[in-house]
C-alpha cells in the first residue's frame, strides 16, 4: 500500500513536471541537473482530483475492497511527507484468533481517518529512492477501524525500496514542434513545504 501510495505521487510528480518546463521554470544547477521544485499544494491538488483510489493490501488476512476515499494536507518538510486523509473499506473481512482457533470475521465498512509521515532517503549511488511509513495516533476510532489499524502498523518503521523508473517526459515543445525528454533522477528531497527533484538528461534511443 505504501509503494502504490508513493509511486502514485512519483506519476503526479511525472504529470506535473511539463508544466514547470513548459514554462520555464526549471532552472540548472552547476552541475547541469535540471532542478523541479513541485510544491506541496500542486502535489495535494493533483491527488485529490484522482480521489478516492483504492489500495492493494497484498495481505490474505483481510479481504474487501480499501480505498483512500480523500486527502485534506500533505506537509513536506525535513524528507517527509506527511499527509491527512480518510481510508475507507467495504465488505471487509479479516482473520483473527480466538481460543486458538482462526476465524474470519466480517466487518463490513470502515471509514478510518488516518495520519501518515512517509519519511525518504535517496541513495545517490544506487539511483534508488526508499521510504519508511510511520503512523501517528490520531486518537478517533470507528467501528471497524480496528481491522485496518493493525495492518498499518505492520508496515510502520520498515524501509521500503521504490523502484524509479526513468521519467519520459513527451509533451515538451521548442517552437510548434514537440520531442520527448529522457531524464533520470539523481536526488530526490523534501523541505520547504516542496518536493525537489534533481534531474539529468540522457540521450533518447
Amino acid at each position: 500500500m505504501i509503494r502504490y501510495f508513493f509511486n502514485l505521487l512519483l506519476f503526479v510528480c511525472v504529470v506535473t513536471l511539463s508544466v514547470p518546463l513548459v514554462a520555464g521554470a526549471a532552472e540548472r544547477s552547476r552541475d547541469r541537473d535540471i532542478v523541479i521544485t513541485l510544491p506541496a499544494e500542486t502535489l495535494l491538488h493533483s491527488l485529490q482530483k484522482m480521489l478516492p483510489l483504492e489500495i492493494h493490501t497484498e495481505n490474505p488476512d483481510l479481504q474487501g475492497q480499501i480505498t483512500l476515499q480523500s486527502l485534506k494536507k500533505l506537509a513536506i518538510n525535513d524528507n517527509t511527507l506527511s499527509v491527512q486523509g480518510v481510508v475507507g473499506g467495504k465488505n471487509l473481512s479479516m482473520v483473527t484468533t480466538i481460543a486458538n482457533q482462526k476465524i474470519r470475521l466480517k466487518l463490513g465498512e470502515v471509514h478510518l481517518p488516518i495520519s501518515c509521515d512517509l519519511r525518504t532517503r535517496f541513495d545517490k549511488g544506487k539511483k534508488q529512492l526508499f521510504v519508511t511509513p510511520f503512523f501517528p495516533v490520531t486518537g478517533q476510532s470507528t467501528p471497524g477501524s480496528n481491522a485496518i489499524t493493525p495492518l498499518l502498523k505492520a508496515l510502520e518503521g520498515k524501509e521500503y525500496p521504490l523502484q524509479l523508473d526513468t521519467l519520459k517526459l513527451s509533451n515538451i515543445k521548442l517552437g510548434e514542434k514537440q520531442f520527448p525528454l529522457t531524464m533520470v533522477p539523481v536526488d530526490i528531497s523534501g523541505r520547504d513545504n516542496a518536493l525537489i527533484i534533481n534531474l539529468q538528461p540522457q540521450p533518447t534511443p
